[in-house]
Order: structure tokens, then sequence, then C-alpha cells
């Protein structure tokens, strides 16, 4: 979901200002594997399976993008901002204290894209982004850490109405 705010500076230039939000929640990892420890020499080994889950949540942005339009419906744009999020992390382990604790990660976004409007203020727009987001680590109550790094590179079609 996104909301934009565009405004003609001058001639073909313009600039946007927007807003994104994503509901709901994705799953980014889900890890298993055999695992072994030795407690101590009387009660032996426990051997089991450890997991891990990383989901992301509440994924926002807010952005600015210089326009410059081509034609009447074509127009090409920079983008840069500035997005937010809440990832979680779940796991169940053999060698370490279990837990589930969620954290905030800050990041970055640059892209490109190509927008073109059609009748009615129907538009839609196809661009490409780069996001660094800050990495998360979690430590259990023994010290033993899970670290996640969420950088990604997107192509994204929209789609919009115009008002």
């Amino acid at each position: 979901i996104f909301g934009e705010v565009r405004f003609n500076l001058v001639d073909r230039l313009g600039v946007t200002l927007g807003a994104s939000m994503i509901p709901g929640s994705a799953e980014f990892v889900s890890e298993t594997k055999q695992d072994s420890d030795l407690s101590d020499k009387t009660t032996g080994t426990t051997v089991g399976t450890s997991k891990i889950t990383g989901e992301i949540s509440e994924l926002k942005s807010v952005y600015l993008q210089p326009t410059v339009r081509l034609t009447d419906v074509f127009s090409v744009y920079l983008k840069a901002g500035a997005s937010r999020m809440d990832v979680e992390a779940d796991a169940s382990l053999v060698t370490s204290t279990d837990f589930k604790k969620t954290a905030t990660s800050d990041g970055t976004h640059f892209g490109a894209g190509i927008m073109a409007e059609v009748a009615n203020g129907f538009f839609m727009k196809l661009e490409g982004n780069a996001s660094d987001y800050d990495s998360v680590t979690f430590t259990t109550s023994d010290s033993t850490t899970a670290k996640a790094s969420l950088d990604e590179e997107s192509v994204s079609l929209l789609l919009g109405k115009a008002f």
C-alpha cells in the first residue's frame, strides 16, 4: 500500500514525496539441523534437532522521488528513502537456551523506475530498488548469538490511481 504527493517544479521536472507499508508478515528463514550437546560426563550427551525461524513485519518506508516527464505519458525517476521493520527470531536449540525475540531494523533504499500515466488518472510504475538494512543480532541467556542480514534487491510493478 502506498500514497504519494506529486509536485511539479518546472516544465517537465517534478518531485514526489511518498510513504508505503506492507501489511502482515513474511518468513525469511527457517532452518533445522541435527545437534548434540555434551552436558556432563554423568548425564551424557543430549541429541536433537535445533530449529530457528525468522519473520519480518511492520515494513514501513518514506521516500523522495525526483521525476522527469519524457512525454505526456511516460516519466523516469530516481528514488531514495528510509525504511523500518520488525524482525522476529524464534529458536528452539539443543545446545543453548530457547528464545523468541523481536528487534527493529532501520534501512535505506535507492532505486530508479519508469512511470506510464493513462486515462482517468490511472498509472503504472516499474522500478528496481536496492535496500540496505541494519543487521540484527539475537543473544540467548548463555551468550549464543543468531545474526540476520536483511539487505535486498527488488523489482516491483505498482498500479495506482491519482486523485
